[in-house]
């Protein structure tokens, strides 16, 4: 959360940066998200199955490296990509999911994942990766 805040700080009043923080924590991200993260494990699984039916062979690649789904979809879901993703696809990130909730998260994830496909199935190890 301190991320998001830092980011929100760039473009807002501190006291309007802090009622951002408060709407995403309570309104827009399940309330599980940041305490037992029981909400986030049913998305990273959410995200698995829908990757398996789209794109089964980007699956058995992730498998044969030994690469696990949530390694991908933690940091991004918590942060709501700020840590990860340029600056400039964050501010279109936030702002969808500002406007429509948590659902953007996953389609952002899906759409990043189909970006990259070419270079992940690329990929012949774990470090290469990331």
């Amino acid at each position: 959360m301190q991320r998001i805040h830092r980011r929100s700080t760039l473009s807002s009043e501190c006291q309007e940066c802090f009622w951002i923080v408060v709407h995403i924590i309570e309104e827009l991200m399940p309330r599980e998200y940041y305490t037992n993260m029981l909400a986030l494990r049913a998305d990273i699984q959410l995200i698995y199955k829908l990757v398996a039916i789209k794109d089964p062979q980007m699956i058995n690649h992730f498998k044969g490296l030994y690469i696990d789904m949530s390694l991908v979809v933690v940091e991004n879901f918590l942060t709501i990509y700020t840590n990860t993703t340029n600056s400039e696809i964050v501010d279109v990130i936030m702002d969808h999911f500002l406007d429509k909730g948590s659902v953007v998260l996953m389609k952002s994830m899906i759409l990043i994942l189909g970006y990259l496909r070419e270079h992940l199935m690329r990929c012949q190890s774990f470090c290469r990766f990331f």
